[in-house]
């Protein structure tokens, strides 16, 4: 599984790292990419670049960058309320709360001594704190069971996840080990110390106890070997003597990044760095780039799936579009028809209304007019059938078939039809906006399709994707000339001059 949050000791290890790096910076501004992620720059002039920029997401990580981070244009609420108080403020101290995921940063500021509070737990938090320990501002503001984070209310710290181990000696431990009974000794050290499950895991492993011993069954020298263990893998950390690398899987892919050689990744792969923080910065680089590549396949995908759902649509929409349009065009065709060969259609209704009265039969009528139409006579030439349960007069004039009511007037059934082609043409006025509305949300797909694949230029593996979008993000380090005017002849020689009278002697 891959690593999702921060450790207890990862905490430690980037607070020992940290501590050498950033300590007596000046904050020159402050950002918020996002809802939960802060970026500082640090202005230290006797850093190689004097510039630091100091990441970290509430509830996630904590680490220097060296990859340019996307700011908003507009800084959120809670980013201008920690401008106010901590631009041009001093960064004078970091620490880790009794080795908890919390660290307390201190700023030497104009509004005095004030503390900046990260949680690196749960959904994680942002506080800021005045000298008196009163909340000036929060990321999230709530109230809970055990304490609450609200504006002047005094901070209080998260109850603690287990004892601070380095507070803790031989004997204490032992004791209050043996005095989990019969919990498994993996659980018993994740609840009595603030190590968290992983670790507590590690440890065992290294002592080489099984796991799910309990812990009444311990033997007083498994306790100090476990005890001893623990605080080497403190020392460790807390004397900066880390080995810190990112572990692969068996594909290659970023499984986990750690400060230290862990005896649970033995025989994984590994890729070493010379500092915890750069292999922080890489690990969650590549874990953002390969989630950003992953969206954007998604959303590629989703948008051709909508491109494809709109083109059937449209040919729905056309197919009743043509079919209004022929609808409209037929009924007002047979009105017209009528209207053109009204005295002989009048005749041939009259016949049958005259016959019917004279006590003729349907078939008898009918068996007369279609003699007639055989010898060409008119009107019983446009007689086709007559329907004895509708009363009307099935007829074919000019190719065009329609049925008249013998019972109804003439021009009224031409009136009905001219309503129903009238009806026809205005479902093909509502089918024509229909069709253009969704054209234009096929042509805004489109374009949206064609936006996201140039902006991120999928290649050909997801892979490439992946380093290409890390290119985009590396922060490139200035020239030396750069301070200067300059330019490249077309030769490609270097053309250096001053920007004033004090560069010019440089």
């Amino acid at each position: 599984m891959q690593k999702r949050e921060f450790t207890s000791f990862d905490v430690a290890a980037i607070i020992e790292e940290l501590r050498k790096l950033i300590l007596n910076s000046r904050v020159s501004n402050i950002y918020q990419p996002d809802g939960k992620t802060l970026l500082f720059k640090l202005h230290k002039p006797e850093t190689p670049t004097s510039t630091l920029w100091l990441l970290f997401e509430a509830g996630k990580r904590l680490h220097l960058t060296s990859y340019a981070v996307e700011k908003p244009t507009a800084p959120p609420a809670f980013c201008m309320a920690l401008r106010k108080y901590l631009r041009n403020g001093i960064l004078t101290n970091v620490e880790q709360y009794e080795f908890e995921r919390v660290v307390i940063f201190s700023f030497k500021t104009g509004s005095g001594n004030l503390k900046l509070v990260l949680e690196i737990f749960g959904e994680g938090n942002v506080i800021l704190i005045d000298e008196q320990g009163a909340i000036l501002h929060a990321l999230t503001y709530k109230r809970m069971r055990d304490r609450n984070i609200l504006r002047g209310e005094k901070f209080v710290f998260a109850p603690p996840s287990g004892k601070n181990p380095l507070k803790i000696r031989s004997e204490e431990f032992c004791e209050e080990l043996k005095g989990f009974g019969n919990v498994e000794v993996v659980r018993a050290l994740a609840r009595y110390l603030s190590i968290g499950g992983f670790y507590a895991e590690e440890v065992l492993l290294r002592a080489d106890i099984d796991k799910t011993l309990l812990c009444s069954s311990l033997e007083d020298n498994a306790m100090g070997a476990i005890f001893k263990i623990l605080h080497a893998l403190l020392s460790q950390v807390l004397e900066g003597k880390l080995e810190p690398s990112i572990i692969l899987d068996a594909n290659g892919n970023f499984l986990d990044v750690a400060p230290m050689k862990l005896k649970r990744y033995e025989g994984f792969n590994a890729k070493s760095f010379k500092s915890f923080n750069e292999a922080l910065d890489e690990f969650y680089l590549r874990i953002e780039a390969f989630e950003k590549v992953e969206e954007t396949s998604a959303e590629l995908e989703a948008l051709r799936r909508e491109a494809e759902r709109l083109k059937r649509i449209i040919e729905s929409q056309e197919r009743v579009l043509t079919e209004a349009q022929t609808e409209a065009e037929h009924y007002k065709r047979i009105g017209d028809t009528i209207y053109a060969n009204s005295n002989m259609l009048q005749q041939l209704l009259d016949r049958f209304l005259t016959d019917l009265k004279s006590g003729k039969s349907w078939k008898e009528i009918t068996s007369k007019i279609l003699a007639e139409k055989e010898a060409g006579i008119k009107p019983s030439v446009f007689f086709e059938s007559f329907d004895s349960k509708k009363l009307a007069v099935n007829l074919c004039v000019d190719n065009l078939r329609f049925s008249l009511q013998i019972q109804s007037k003439l021009f009224d059934s031409a009136t009905k039809f001219y309503e129903q082609s009238k009806k026809a043409k205005q479902r093909l006025e509502g089918a024509k906006k229909a069709l253009e509305e969704t054209r234009k949300k096929l042509a805004d797909v489109t374009a949206k399709i064609k936006e996201v694949e140039a902006k991120t230029t999928i290649t050909a593996t997801p892979t490439e994707s992946i380093e290409e979008e890390i290119a985009k993000r590396r922060i490139k380090g200035k020239e030396w000339y750069e301070k200067f005017r300059w330019f490249k002849t077309s030769e490609g020689f270097l053309v250096v001059a001053g920007k004033d009278a004090v560069s010019n002697e440089c």
